[in-house]
């Protein structure tokens, strides 16, 4: 991909992205998915009840969204499912700040994730992993749905150990 009206273009060969002149890196996703670490359990705490309710079919429907791109090898639609799935908890907290805070982050996980959708060896294993934070937010049990979540994270906070010191300065 190069530059085009919106700014975006794609280095395949370092496997970074830029987005009006800001490139967005494995650190950067890692760090990212730190912060949602922490901040996501709080997000399905306060949405659980939603989710438990009338915005359970929604967490249904994402992920058998995800099963259904993954199946069709459709790496568009499943990166939609895929982030549409975590997009619920910030949604539903009815949190103006966890809200913001996605809002910020999706852009740059959608592109992060169309470069880099091949990181499971078999993608159907997306798919499971999201099962099982449904079904530990539906439970209410947060501490295990940070733990759920910080085996999903696990590749973009590997990278963040990786690339300790190797920071590039950033683009404005």
């Amino acid at each position: 991909m190069t530059a085009g009206p919106t700014g975006l273009r794609a280095d395949t060969g370092h496997g970074r992205l830029f987005l009006d002149c800001r490139e967005v890196s494995a650190h950067d996703v890692a760090e990212i998915a730190s912060v949602r670490l922490l901040v996501e359990p709080y997000a399905a705490e306060l949405s659980a009840e939603a989710l438990r309710g009338p915005a359970r079919p929604r967490l249904m429907q994402t992920i058998e969204d995800l099963h259904l791109a993954l199946e069709k090898n459709d790496i568009p639609a499943s990166i939609d499912a895929h982030l549409g799935f975590h997009r619920l908890f910030y949604d539903l907290s009815g949190h103006g700040v966890l809200q913001s805070l996605w809002n910020g982050w999706e852009t740059k996980l959608r592109l992060y994730l169309s470069l880099d959708h091949r990181t499971y060896s078999d993608p159907h294993d997306l798919a499971v992993e999201h099962e099982k934070l449904a079904a530990v937010a539906l439970e209410g049990d947060i501490d295990e749905f940070r733990q759920e979540l910080a085996c999903h994270f696990q590749s973009a906070l590997r990278a963040r150990t990786e690339d300790q010191g190797k920071r590039r300065p950033r683009r404005a």
